[in-house]
This record gives structure tokens, C-alpha cells and sequence, in this order.
């Protein structure tokens, strides 16, 4: 079995003998431990799980044979590639290439619906963004000057996040007595976001931050947090995101910063189906102050969350939870109170809440 698997890769076309006969053309999605799944096949939006044994190569009929896809051992695609793609099922979009996973290509679009925001795309569905020059660009991809220039930009965009100054890129660092270039970071992997090569061999490695910045002789000290609009937003700030299933089916929602991390801002929104969320604040947007009547009802909605049945779950969540739940909630009271200027009852605001109906 393993063997058999073995001759096939994600992204590969592939075909086998469906029903009535016929001969149904797909790719490899997900290589299982007993079968293989398919999708993008010739017979309709749905997707195959198939038994290796019954697959083979895509011979030269294949209606999608198209779609791109690289030699064995090889991945299609590579950092700094200019590519399109369907996300989800909507408009083309074209964007660029920033990481290159094992299945997948981190993808930057050109214009976000979210600032900041980026796909993590399937590699056969990615396709170059310039047809005419689609062929050089899958053979050999952008040049290595080309590379080092997208990562250059990309270091100079994070270094003062992590400590670093825009000429680091491409110095060197000792580690237990073996030499490293610095190549690039990863604001999307706060733990290890520093990327570094061996020099003597050019493999990838992934260090800390505080680490690197101790090897290069800087200081520990804490760092500022990647900011929206050149500093930090306080506590008590409305700002906009995007919600995790809003409640009104909104992709963005309006919310309140209730406490300010490392690159992030816990964030309450009654919009929200988290209701408080923990959001990059390179994914946030300062807004404008409310009117009195939406604070007063996000303040009825904490209230609301205090109350011992939704606090404990009608006894389904843990003591430890609970108090973890209501510390946050009074959080994002005392967030709501800044943001209103002043402290408001329960009953003042179901009263507020009563006239606002009526």
C-alpha cells in the first residue's frame, strides 16, 4: 500500500475507471494511509476517494491537463511568483507569493477586503497571473535577484517589530558554532518568526526573536507591538474586524480594544459570535466614536453574558472557565465605560435599551 502511494503527490493529475465505464480525470488533494482524494474532477464539483490501486497517471485526454503542475520532486511554485486564484469560490483575484508550504502557497492579494489579510491556497489551484508568460515563469521562476528583493521588502516591512533594523537583512549570526544568514520574518509565527540559512549548506532554519536579537548584540528590552496607524490604539478604542460568523452577516464588525498584547488587541464585539476575540492589529481599523445608543446596547449585551446562567453554561462550564469568562467580560464593561465616558447600571442600560425599541 505504502509503495503504491508512493508513486502519487498532492497536486499530480490522475485518472481512474468510474461508473458506467467512464474515464473520470482528477487531482490529488490529500494522500490518506488507505486511499486517495481527489477533486477538480472531469465529472462534476464532486470529489473522489479512491483506492491507490485503482489510479493511475492522467494520460493526454485530460480535459485538465492544463492545471498546473510540476515535475516529481519539485514544487510548482516558489516565493515572489505573481499568480491568480478563485478564493472560496468568488472573483479572480491575483496576488504574490510569500511562503511556499508543503501543500499550500501563502498568497498576498493585491487588493484586500481586509488589510493585512492573505490566502493559504491549494498549489493545483493557483495559477500565473500573466498567461503570456506563464510558461517561462513555471519553468524557472523568479530570478534569485528578484527572491531576495521581495524578502528584502518583507524584512523592512516586520523589523521594528521584532527589534531589528532594515539593514540586518543578510548579516550573519553565530549559533553554537555554526553560522547563519538572516533571509527573511514571519509575522504570522510570533513564537519562531525569524528565518535564517545555514551558511555552510543553505538549508532553512526558524529561530525566536529575542534569541537573534541576543546572538547580534541587541537588547531584550520589550518590544512595541505592530501598529495600525504608527503607535498602539489604547483600551477603549472602537475599531473594526473581521468576525468569526457575525451575527448579522456582516464580514466586518465594530468592536472595542479590551486590552492591548504583543501584536494583538483583545477585542469585545456583541456582533461577534466569539463575542471576545484576540485579533492581529495589523488586521484592525480605527473607527470613528459611536452614538451613546450602540454603546449603551454592547454594554446591555455584557451585562447580559454576567448573568449566571450564560456565565456558567447553565452549569456545563467549569469554575475555572467561568472566572476566566467573567474576568473578560468586566474587561470589556470597563472598555465600554472609557469609550462612553462614563459607568452605566444594568438598569440604566435596559432602560436605554427599552426606549431605543419602543
Amino acid at each position: 500500500m505504502a509503495a503504491i502511494q508512493s508513486t502519487f503527490r498532492v497536486g499530480q493529475r490522475v485518472q481512474f475507471s468510474g461508473p458506467r465505464n467512464t474515464t473520470v480525470y482528477g487531482t490529488v488533494k490529500r494522500i490518506n494511509p488507505k486511499s486517495i482524494t481527489l477533486h477538480e474532477c472531469s465529472d462534476g464539483p464532486r470529489g473522489w476517494r479512491v483506492k491507490p490501486w485503482n489510479l493511475e497517471p492522467a494520460d493526454a485526454n485530460d480535459p485538465g491537463a492544463e492545471a498546473t503542475d510540476a515535475p516529481a520532486g519539485q514544487r510548482p511554485w516558489r516565493k515572489g511568483d505573481r499568480v491568480s486564484f478563485n478564493p472560496r469560490g468568488g472573483e479572480t483575484q491575483t496576488g504574490t507569493v510569500t511562503r511556499v508550504n508543503g501543500k499550500t502557497c501563502s498568497v498576498d492579494p493585491d487588493n484586500p477586503d481586509v488589510p493585512g489579510r492573505y490566502y493559504r491556497i491549494p498549489h493545483a489551484r493557483l495559477r500565473p497571473a500573466d498567461s503570456d508568460a506563464s510558461a517561462s515563469a513555471s519553468a524557472s521562476g523568479p530570478s534569485p535577484e528578484e527572491t531576495a528583493k521581495v524578502e528584502r521588502a518583507e524584512w523592512k516591512r516586520w523589523a521594528p517589530t521584532f527589534g531589528f533594523d532594515a539593514d540586518d537583512y543578510g548579516r550573519t549570526f553565530t549559533c553554537r558554532g555554526t553560522e547563519y544568514r538572516l533571509t527573511g520574518l514571519n509575522p504570522r509565527a510570533p513564537k519562531y518568526p525569524v528565518q535564517a540559512v545555514r551558511v555552510s549548506d543553505g538549508r532553512g532554519f526558524k529561530f525566536t526573536s529575542g534569541s537573534v536579537r541576543a546572538m547580534l548584540g541587541r537588547s531584550l528590552g520589550p518590544l512595541a507591538p505592530v501598529t495600525v496607524a504608527g503607535e498602539t490604539l489604547p483600551v477603549g478604542t472602537p475599531v473594526t474586524y473581521k468576525g468569526l460568523g457575525s451575527v448579522n452577516g456582516a464580514s466586518k464588525v465594530t468592536g472595542v480594544i479590551i486590552a492591548v498584547g504583543k501584536g494583538t488587541y483583545e477585542v469585545y464585539s456583541s456582533a461577534d459570535l466569539r463575542g471576545i476575540a484576540n485579533v492581529a492589529q495589523a488586521f484592525t481599523t480605527q473607527v470613528d466614536k459611536r452614538d451613546e445608543a450602540a454603546v449603551l446596547f454592547e454594554i446591555h449585551c455584557v451585562y447580559n453574558a454576567l448573568s449566571p446562567e450564560n456565565l456558567t453554561a447553565d452549569g456545563e462550564r467549569s469554575k475555572t472557565a467561568a472566572r476566566r469568562l467573567s474576568a473578560q467580560l468586566n474587561r470589556a464593561n470597563r472598555a465600554l465605560f472609557k469609550e462612553l465616558g462614563r459607568k452605566v447600571t444594568e438598569t440604566e442600560a435596559w432602560d436605554a435599551l427599552e426606549r431605543a425599541t419602543a
